[in-house]
């Protein structure tokens, strides 16, 4: 069993996933959004496209995208790009 000082530490990573084939924020569509896990994105619609700004808690940034792009498969999404801002 791990203990506190052993458990890895988790740390936040920020990265803007854009959404491929939905143009228009709706309710279904956030609630798909967080009922699949990404309660820890911002949802947001900008000049027809919708993107998920997240800060997302892991041990790496490949691990935070990976399961934040496995949350968004399962809501039955499809991701068009993902962004790493400054």
């Amino acid at each position: 069993m791990a203990t506190a000082a052993t458990r890895p530490k988790l740390k936040t990573f920020h990265f803007v996933i854009r959404l491929a084939g939905v143009s228009k924020l709706s309710r279904r569509l956030q609630d798909r959004v967080y009922e699949a896990g990404c309660d820890d994105a911002a949802i947001i619609e900008r000049s027809g496209k919708i993107f998920l700004d997240f800060d997302r808690q892991a041990r790496s940034m490949p691990q935070a995208v990976e399961s934040a792009l496995s949350d968004i498969e399962r809501a039955g999404l499809v991701v068009s790009e993902v962004a790493f801002p400054e």
